[in-house]
């Protein structure tokens, strides 16, 4: 495996800023996915807990309010389409997103996502799951 481009982007760019902010400059080490896999959710959560116009310099960055998605007769599809969107337009490491709702039966006032992508990493990729829960609170949980 090549791990050269590797470490460009097992971090994004604000950890490895934050990292040379803490006196921890980043230096790349061997390779290890789970770090790149670990920057993917943290991404995820704060692209799908930022709330859409919140981001001066990107119009379109974050979800908009679930109370204007789905109070107003949309649905938990068009919810997942905007989730695909995200994850196209702010999460380069990850392609070929699917977004599909899984009920939960037990708990009807949750809306829970299946989110399945390709993660790149250096010459290799690979399908990666992740889980989303979006509670009562409208906060937006991610499980890899």
């Amino acid at each position: 495996m090549n791990a050269g481009p590797t470490f460009m982007f097992d971090r994004t760019l604000t950890e490895r800023l934050e990292a040379v902010s803490l006196d921890r400059p980043y230096r790349p080490a061997a390779f290890d996915k789970s770090v790149l896999v670990d920057s993917v959710l943290n991404n995820m959560r704060r692209i799908l807990n930022e709330r859409r116009g919140s981001c001066e310099t990107r119009a379109d960055y974050g979800i908009p309010d679930l109370n204007d998605v789905l109070g107003q007769g949309g649905t938990t599809a068009e919810l997942a389409q905007i989730v695909q969107e995200m994850i196209r337009a702010f999460e380069p490491r990850l392609s070929d997103p699917v977004v599909r709702f899984t009920p939960d039966p037990d708990n009807p006032l949750t809306i829970n996502f299946r989110i399945s992508a390709v993660l790149h990493f250096g010459d290799e990729s690979e399908r990666v799951t992740f889980d989303t829960i979006v509670s009562e609170d409208k906060r937006v949980r991610v499980r890899g």
